[in-house]
């Protein structure tokens, strides 16, 4: 009797973390090791073992979960990462609810399910991994990205949604992604021509410039198309100036169908035929 009182409190004063289950079998003691079920655990403990789970189980765990808010905002707080792919793979209107019961949730998390909206209209075919943050761009945006057999899309407030394939990912991964100059795309992959290339080529618009679907890819910091109008496809990368100026000055040039851009200090001149004329500011 005593042993049996006993054995009753050290369970009964035992944390829902630590539980574990005894009996007897063939004469003696049994342990079994399996953890409790979530709902008896504490929202930190629960967190640690629900980022341990498939998807489909974590979001099903996480929605019948007895104080899911209070869950959610460990996992905010201690696993960030895995909670953004977890909340954009779970049905929208589940992870709404889940987001608007929060007292006080972060912007940036409207901003997460307007992101897996799109992203799960994707024409790339199979993702290949979770959605999470990507880079915040040069210019400022921040948002999020996903990918797939075929390319990634991103979304961000600024940039809206947009997909990114090769070899223009390629490019754009090679020099940053969204933390590098060229930033989040602005548009979708499109197409063009000029008298001296009347087989036209592909481009993609950035923040920070437009990436030519040339061989190989050329990219020019013109992400308004303005140096194109004016002077056509790019015929060489940009190029530091190097003894041309001064050696305190920097700079550098890029040839086009029709003329040279220079860009000194940020301004960009360009020169057609013998002269040099004011263009405009580059942006940086």
């Amino acid at each position: 009797m005593d042993g049996q009182q006993g054995g009753r409190n050290a369970f009964e004063n035992s944390s829902a973390d630590n539980v574990v289950q005894a009996g007897t079998v063939n004469g003696g003691v049994h342990v079994n090791s399996t953890p409790p079920p979530l709902a008896n655990l504490t929202p930190q403990a629960a967190a640690a073992q629900l980022v341990a789970m498939r998807t489909g189980e974590a979001a099903d765990a996480l929605a019948a979960f007895p104080y899911r808010t209070a869950l959610l905002t460990v996992l905010l707080a201690d696993h960030e990462a895995t909670t953004i792919g977890l909340l954009g793979d779970m049905e929208l209107a589940v992870a709404r609810d889940l987001v608007d019961a929060l007292p006080s949730p972060p912007d940036w998390l409207g901003g997460l399910l307007t992101a897996s909206e799109g992203f799960g209209n994707a024409a790339l075919g199979p993702a290949r991994n979770k959605v999470r943050r990507a880079a915040p761009s040069p210019q400022g945006s921040t948002g999020f990205s996903r990918d797939y057999d075929k390319g990634r899309a991103y979304w961000s407030a600024d940039t809206l949604f947009q997909t990114v394939v090769h070899p223009f990912l390629r490019e754009h991964d090679r020099r940053g992604g969204t933390g590098g100059e060229l930033g989040f795309p602005v548009g979708e992959r499109a197409w063009n021509c000029t008298d001296d290339t009347p087989g036209g080529l592909f481009y993609q618009r950035f923040e920070g410039g437009v990436i030519y679907e040339s061989s190989p890819p050329r990219v020019v910091r013109d992400p308004d198309l303005a140096l194109f109008d004016r002077f056509g496809f790019p015929t060489g990368d940009e190029t530091g100036l190097g003894t041309f100026f001064a050696d305190q000055v920097k700079g550098t040039f890029q040839p086009f169908e029709r003329g040279t851009a220079y860009w000194v200090d940020n301004v960009a001149l360009v020169r057609e035929g013998d002269s040099s004329v004011l263009f405009g500011v580059r942006a940086t």
